[in-house]
């Protein structure tokens, strides 16, 4: 899966999804706090900001089952 993201800092993963019609970097206020202690990923979900959509007829299990998978990976 095409998941654009957003990195800052190092350590333990800590990861940051925006809500319906946002995009990762609605979390740039917070992310150089998150940053002194962990590597803060911030990702727009599939089919906003600037990741494509990926998921034919989404629905939010679709959408839901997708970003799961890509954060198994």
């Amino acid at each position: 899966m095409d998941v654009r993201t957003v990195r800052r800092g190092s350590g333990e993963p800590y990861v940051l999804i925006h809500g319906i019609g946002s995009r990762a970097e609605v979390w740039e206020p917070v992310m150089g706090a998150l940053a002194e202690r962990f590597e803060a990923i911030a990702a727009d979900l599939p089919g906003f900001g600037r990741s494509p959509a990926q998921v034919e007829r989404p629905t939010v299990d679709r959408q839901a089952d997708a970003f799961a998978g890509w954060l198994r990976d």
